[in-house]
């Protein structure tokens, strides 16, 4: 039998993850497949972001808030939290875990003029834009660590602030993108991410990917700015 890892690096990746994602809760015997395809996801997921983060200073982008973003990649302490949290909690999902592990935080929330994101320096008419761009942003460990100890009650489920919405991305008053943990899928969904009641992480991370990490354009492609055009690429996780 072809592992799942095996089809994946093969180029089946969005069957294999259509495939787990059927699976429902992993079953234990395939907890380790199912681990290594959302590694080499999420290895795959970080080239992109390195990419597109590279791209964005390159255009002058001033990130929101420096302490967290664009991007801290994860350190050895973060890593053994993630494991600490997924025993401690009754699991974690693979995509989640992994991606805490291998990409880290990423926070695109900023000022960027080229790009058309905007947040201390608003330079457009709400009139004139047709959507909130909604920059990508994913928590660090240490973020789902600092409230999981102070709100977690054992038994019972959470609802993690995964990231805020497309419009308090642009600094209006908005809500959150929210994760309901733990869980023992693989890909969970978020809550609350425009237009797509659904969506999972894996498949949101695709179509932040897809867009140059501002996956709102999709809503207004003939408006999008000619400066995110490079930034875009075909997702190939």
């Amino acid at each position: 039998m072809v592992s799942p890892e095996h089809r994946y690096v093969s180029g089946e990746c969005e069957e294999v993850w259509a495939d787990i994602r059927h699976l429902g809760p992993v079953p234990a015997g395939l907890a380790s497949d199912v681990d290594a395809v959302a590694m080499e996801t999420m290895r795959r997921v970080l080239r992109h972001v390195r990419r597109i983060v590279d791209g964005a200073r390159s255009l002058g982008f001033t990130p929101a808030f420096p302490e967290f973003g664009p991007h801290l990649e994860p350190t050895d302490d973060d890593r053994r939290d993630v494991v600490r949290l997924d025993q401690q909690s009754g699991g974690l999902p693979a995509a989640l875990r992994a991606c805490m592990s291998v990409v880290g935080a990423v926070d695109l929330s900023g000022d960027c003029p080229p790009l058309k994101l905007y947040y201390y320096d608003p330079e457009w008419d709400e009139n004139e834009i047709p959507i909130y761009p909604d920059p990508l942003a994913l928590p660090s460990v240490r973020q789902l660590r600092d409230v999981w100890d102070v709100y977690y009650q054992p038994g019972e489920s959470f609802r993690f602030d995964f990231a805020p919405d497309d419009i308090h991305k642009a600094n209006t008053s908005g809500d959150v993108q929210v994760m309901v943990l733990p869980s023992l899928l693989a890909d969970p969904v978020i809550e609350n991410v425009r237009g797509r009641a659904e969506i999972t992480l894996v498949e949101y991370l695709r179509l932040s990917v897809a867009w140059g990490g501002c996956p709102g354009w999709r809503f207004a492609p003939e408006h999008s700015p000619a400066a995110l055009e490079p930034l875009r690429a075909a997702p190939e996780f």
